[in-house]
């Protein structure tokens, strides 16, 4: 026991005599209640690069125990593992541990073949605590059965380690060139889908939001967003959620959706499901949520055959003036934006123009800034009424709202002056306005 204690507090001093101990104790095959004891120890608390440098024969004992033990108690393997997991929290033994001859092959055998729950997540853990190094990354994600490990792992019914398998995944598919071959994977998406509707926690959640968002990406959006039920599932959380930050559960699945939307730049079979995802978002009422809806939108009214479907959906229209009526000027932005993007057409801008509640919160937008300090909104409130107001067909409609040719004066004659483009722009919007009032 005073060893133990020694051991736990002052434990690298002593590793050579351990593992003399440990060899004796494992050569046999005979699981000892003393080597499992320090196994324990040694397990719960930290050993430095230095250590393990020194002597290596740790990885070699370790190694060895996992092979032996495998089939028999699975106590020495779990506490292998572990100890194996506490010496790759250190950076640099990352690197020395995935390619220590046999190691990352034996820790990936137990997470494919061990029936105990215990042994796979202790290997999960090892895992994880190596695909924290971008150089491990490349080669695990490179590794079939590493990958088959994991997934795996994540169809699991312990929440803990589906969570581990989760978080390996998600630092692993960081790497590029393992977005195409984690995606390749049939059973990964539904699991992911799952993941994200059960009522399996935030941790979970969270983990398998994470790597849907880094599996989003021009080669393998469209594998994504075909996947059963998943924008709808990522729109659900996104509005259901509690926003308490930028990693929150609804925060990701915003983040996932406005993904879609930067990369589908043409109408689809998950379109309709995507436009419909933003026009949730833009009406939940949270910051957060409503700034991934509004650069969402401004993504999709990029693109010509998208505006023309946004402009006629009616949800859409409204989801748009919800986000210009924002009094958050990051929610306010995008929309702005959206609305010249849509009106680069003359149909549209016809369209946006007998929209009154989308015209009367452009109007507002542009009084209010006439006091504001922001100059990139004014500039962009201004814009997007002057993309309406430059249809002669629009114009009279617009010059029928009270107080935009007053609020543009202003403008004119206001703004900062080294902000010759804004003023140049207002005025401009009077001039045209003006024989229609």
């Amino acid at each position: 026991h005073m060893a133990g204690e020694a051991l736990a507090t002052n434990g690298a001093k002593l590793i050579p005599s351990v593992i003399e101990l440990l060899s004796k104790n494992t050569e046999s095959g005979k699981e000892s209640k003393y080597a499992e004891y320090l196994l324990r120890r040694l397990s719960s608390i930290e050993i430095s690069l230095q250590t393990v440098a020194s002597y290596r024969g740790i990885l070699k004992l370790l190694l060895k125990t996992i092979d032996g033990a495998r089939n028999e108690k699975t106590n020495m393997v779990n506490h292998a593992l572990s100890l194996i997991a506490g010496l790759a929290k250190h950076k640099d033994s990352k690197v020395v541990m995935i390619n220590y001859p046999g190691l990352f092959k034996a820790v990936i055998d137990v997470a494919l073949d061990s029936r105990e729950i215990e042994s796979r997540f202790q290997s999960a853990r090892v895992l994880t605590k190596l695909a924290w190094h971008v150089k491990n990354r490349p080669i695990m994600g490179q590794t079939p059965k590493c990958v088959d490990a994991l997934v795996a792992m994540s169809e699991s019914t312990n929440k803990n380690l589906q969570i581990e398998a989760f978080t390996s995944m998600q630092l692993i598919s960081i790497e590029h060139e393992n977005k195409t071959k984690l995606a390749a994977k049939e059973t990964l998406l539904p699991l992911l889908a799952n993941a994200i509707a059960a009522d399996g926690g935030k941790e979970l959640r969270c983990q398998a939001l994470g790597v849907i968002l880094n599996l989003l990406r021009r080669d393998t959006f469209k594998i994504v967003g075909s996947q059963s039920d998943m924008i709808n599932r990522l729109a659900s959380l996104s509005v259901s959620s509690e926003v308490s930050d930028s990693n929150s559960t609804a925060a990701l699945a915003a983040q996932c959706i406005k993904r879609l939307a930067t990369y589908t730049r043409v109408k689809n079979a998950f379109h309709e499901d995507l436009i419909q995802a933003i026009i949730q978002m833009a009406n939940c009422g949270r910051k957060t949520v409503m700034q991934w809806a509004s650069k969402a939108l401004l993504d999709q009214s990029a693109v010509a055959s998208n505006s023309f479907y946004i402009i006629r959906d009616k949800g859409a229209m409204k989801a748009l003036t919800c986000l210009i009526a924002c009094q958050h000027d990051e929610v306010k932005e995008p929309a702005l934006e959206t609305v010249v993007n849509l009106a680069e057409h003359r149909s549209n801008a016809k369209r946006l123009a007998s929209h009154n509640c989308l015209v009367g919160a452009l109007v507002k937008v542009v009084d209010a800034e006439t006091k504001g300090d922001n100059p990139v909104l004014q500039r962009h409130a201004v814009t997007a009424i002057l993309s309406l107001v430059s249809h002669r067909n629009s114009t009279k409609r617009i010059a029928k709202h009270l107080g935009l040719v007053r609020a543009l004066s202003r403008y004119g004659i206001s703004a900062q002056d080294n902000d010759v483009e804004l003023k140049r722009a207002a005025l401009h919007g009077v001039i045209i306005l003006a024989p229609f009032l």
